[in-house]
């Protein structure tokens, strides 16, 4: 899928026409002001850095960023040259076949920094602003070494919602609320900050997010060197792949198989890609206060469109019912991984006007989506739930699917199944987002949907394919399982509905038949 690149400049004369733009005049910063004034993102050009303000304060302090493009030196051609600005209006709305509202509206003012072969893109909208970089080297391909793309608070005291993760692309941690100051972090020691990463401000919430990460990896964060009051953070991006190994958990094998296709070593690049491209919008929703947040349509609008010619009128979203989370049918695995037992979640799904059934692992024979249970016949599973108006999801590690994406998807949709779960990719650098990109379409050429668990937060994928219905990169109550019942998932459910759930749809669990008081339940089987 294409998209046009639009970092030509637009006519020089259009900023004496509209609003919300600001020409340098030889001086050293421009920015773009959103349509109701209150928001604005300033760009500083020697040396390149921005700043994010609502109603004139500052929410966003002054943040160093760069792109690093092996054999270019576009540092320095900032310092030493004036670039061409121009601004425009952005206008119109688009309707959305899934998604939290009927349709979107793309009103915002955009100001470009052209400085030839390359340049850095500014919008600000009402619910947020976002910078991006854009390249122009013709069909030249280009590896990028790095970005500087961090971001700071301005008051050390500024209250702070956050998560941790150990590892790129393991977003399960329950949301900490800190003061600025007291966010630490430590790369080294695996302890980085995964988006959104939301703190309020001056009155205003700030949610820091991503939008159109495409064939690059996502970013995470780490502390910086802080001063004049504000804390710094620096963006830390996976490395490429250097050398893989596909892992069944603890065992390690040589051929395709197993659940995880982990990384032994990352390259020290991020991605060699297209010369002539956009780079991933580092956006900043704003709000007066938290719960405001999930009104705001940043991160989709800001993502790449689905193809003209895409039809995706046959999308349905809809509850699942899901075999894992009841114990194979309260009788564990395999006891209750039989065809009799999912007949049975069919009949449920069918009588209380449940769209889809999900089949677990165990309909397949040893992480080997080729080869059947003895004990599930798929197949007529499969014709009965369709028979009933029900749809099967078939869950399938990432291992089993990569590198096969075109056959997996043929294969089961014409085996009458409707979807896939793909489970513990567990990665985020620039080989995994082609996955999640390669997958999602062939899995439209064969109308069929897909919900990405084990993985990062979304960052506009289902604008492209709204047949991705959902992400995981949450800590959801199928935690509970493992836990025990921690009470700290109250405080999480409440939080994740102004962090988490700001970048996108969520695959949480979100209820259960069997209620347990907080810090009480307890995994049964076979009761």
């Amino acid at each position: 899928m294409k998209r046009a690149v639009r970092l030509l400049p637009l006519a020089v004369g259009l900023c004496a026409l509209v609003s919300g733009c600001s020409w340098p005049g030889g001086g050293d910063e421009v920015s773009a002001v959103s349509p109701d004034g209150r928001n604005k993102i300033r760009l500083h050009l020697r040396p390149l850095a921005y700043e994010v303000l609502r109603d004139d304060k500052v929410v966003v302090a002054k943040s160093r960023i760069s792109l690093r493009i092996e054999g270019k030196r576009l540092a320095r051609e900032a310092e030493e040259k004036d670039p061409v600005v121009s601004s425009g209006r952005v206008m119109g709305k688009f309707f959305t076949p899934v998604y939290k509202k009927g349709h979107v509206f793309e009103s915002g003012y955009e100001t470009v920094v052209d400085f030839g072969r390359w340049g850095v893109r500014l919008v600000a909208r009402d619910d947020g602003v976002a910078y991006r970089f854009e390249t122009r080297y013709g069909d030249e391909r280009i590896r990028v070494v790095g970005e500087r793309a961090g971001f700071a608070v301005p008051d050390h005291r500024a209250q702070c919602w956050v998560h941790f993760t150990g590892a790129f692309g393991c977003e399960e941690a329950l949301c900490q609320s800190l003061t600025a100051g007291d966010v630490k972090t430590d790369h080294a020691r695996q302890r980085m900050i995964y988006a959104p990463f939301v703190y309020r401000t001056g009155g205003t919430t700030v949610a820091v997010l991503e939008s159109d990460v495409f064939d690059y990896p996502v970013r995470y964060f780490d502390e910086d060197e802080s001063g004049a009051g504000a804390v710094a953070f620096k963006s830390v991006f996976p490395g490429w792949p250097k050398r893989e190994h596909h892992s069944a958990g603890g065992t390690n094998v040589l051929d395709r198989g197993g659940r995880w296709v982990k990384v032994d070593k990352h390259a020290d690049w991020l991605v060699e890609t297209g010369g002539t491209r956009t780079f991933p919008w580092r956006a900043f929703a704003l709000a007066d206060k938290p719960a405001k947040l999930v009104e705001s349509d940043i991160v989709y609008a800001l993502a790449r469109p689905a193809a003209a010619d895409s039809d995706f009128s046959w999308v349905k979203p809809g509850k699942v019912a899901w075999d894992w989370w009841n114990a194979f049918d309260n009788k564990g695995d395999p006891e209750g991984c039989t065809t009799e037992t999912y007949l049975r979640f069919v009949d449920f799904a069918a009588d209380n006007g449940v769209e889809y059934v999900i089949m677990d692992e165990g309909w397949s024979d040893k992480l080997d989506i080729w080869k059947f249970s003895p004990r599930v016949d798929v197949k007529k599973v499969i014709d009965y739930a369709n028979g009933r108006g029900v749809g099967i999801v078939l869950w399938m590690a990432w291992a089993q699917v990569v590198g096969e994406e075109e056959r997996v998807a043929s294969h089961f949709a014409k085996l009458g199944a409707k979807g896939f779960k793909v489970d513990f990719i567990d990665r985020a650098d620039a080989e995994a987002e082609r996955f999640l990109w390669k997958f999602a379409d062939e899995c439209r050429k064969n109308r069929m949907v897909v919900d990405y668990h084990g993985i990062h937060h979304p960052t506009g994928l289902s604008r492209a394919y709204p047949n991705v219905l959902n992400f995981e990169g949450v800590y959801g109550l199928e935690t509970m399982k493992f836990n025990n019942g921690n009470p700290a998932i109250v405080d999480n459910d409440v939080r994740i509905c102004f962090t988490r759930m700001t970048s996108g749809p969520m695959d949480y669990t979100p209820g259960a038949m069997d209620n347990y008081a907080v810090g009480k339940y307890q995994r049964k089987v076979g009761g």
